[in-house]
């Protein structure tokens, strides 16, 4: 716990499998900060899965001065399986089955970054909480991160360490953080004509008990005329929960400084949708 940090965030990340360490998006303060300021972007996300839980994320990322700036909150609610005395990060399955119990899970990051040595340094201060009807839990935490542009022509190469922390205690259990360290890229750009740009993505991370996680996606882009772009995206993971299956995929219109993205995931049982807005570069 909590499952808010163990969710894919932004519709576009997750229409392409959750592949997320070298992304330039909003919600970079959740995932690698060394990626805070890189671009200058804010987006909202809203999700629903088929159990009836619900998803938002909020983020933002700008740069001040050389000072690379991030905030990101997620938060979901959701119900939680077996009796209403049960500890919420018990219930994997919590996202497709309506539970006895209603719960959240919370997530917020404040990060920042800089250039040094010509790749950039980021670390986000985070605050961690789970809860349900009679129980709460929360920590204050650390993630770092490192990146690095220009390997290849629009690609970044990022590695993170997330969830840094102690853990989560709900009386007399304590529930470790899902620690993991990933290393991803994104942006790999292969132009296939003067209208369509195909552009790849993926991640490859531990978690502390040795679960290996994986995400590869890919974005085909079709550009009719200057400053509208049409995108259809797809992935394929090993993802962190057992309720998710491999299978992502999404969609994305942009005009100009705004964009509009979809992404739909297939669960353990039926899927879950994700509709995001993001206005910046």
């Amino acid at each position: 716990a909590p499952l808010a940090v163990q969710l894919p965030l932004g519709a576009r990340s997750l229409a392409m499998g959750g592949a997320g360490a070298g992304a330039r998006d909003a919600e970079g303060a959740l995932g690698n900060p060394a990626l805070a300021g890189a671009s200058t972007v804010a987006s909202v996300a809203v999700g629903r899965y088929q159990g009836g839980a619900r998803a938002r994320l909020v983020g933002t990322t700008s740069s001040v001065g050389v000072i690379g700036v991030g905030v990101a909150v997620s938060y979901l609610d959701y119900g939680l399986p077996g009796s209403p005395f049960s500890v919420p990060y018990a219930g994997q399955p919590t996202l497709v089955h309506t539970g006895f119990a209603t719960a959240a899970s919370l997530a917020g990051a404040f990060s920042l970054s800089a250039a040094f040595k010509g790749m950039r340094w980021g670390a986000a201060a985070t605050y961690l909480e789970e809860r349900s009807d009679t129980q709460r839990a929360a920590v204050a935490g650390v993630n770092l991160g490192v990146a690095k542009d220009g390997l290849l022509p629009n690609m970044t190469l990022g590695v993170t360490l997330q969830n840094l922390g102690p853990s989560l205690r709900f009386g007399d259990t304590h529930v470790d953080l899902p620690t993991r360290l990933v290393a991803g890229v994104s942006g790999a750009q292969l132009p296939l004509n003067a209208w369509f740009d195909f552009t790849a993505s993926g991640d490859l991370g531990v978690r502390r008990d040795g679960r290996v996680m994986a995400a590869l996606g890919g974005e085909l882009t079709w550009v009719p005329i200057e400053g509208i772009a049409l995108a259809l995206r797809t992935g394929v993971r090993r993802a962190e929960l057992a309720a998710q299956r491999p299978v992502t995929a999404g969609a994305g219109l942009t005009f100009d400084r705004f964009s509009v993205d979809y992404a739909w995931e297939q669960m353990q049982v039926g899927g879950a949708h994700r509709l995001g807005l993001r206005v910046g570069r």
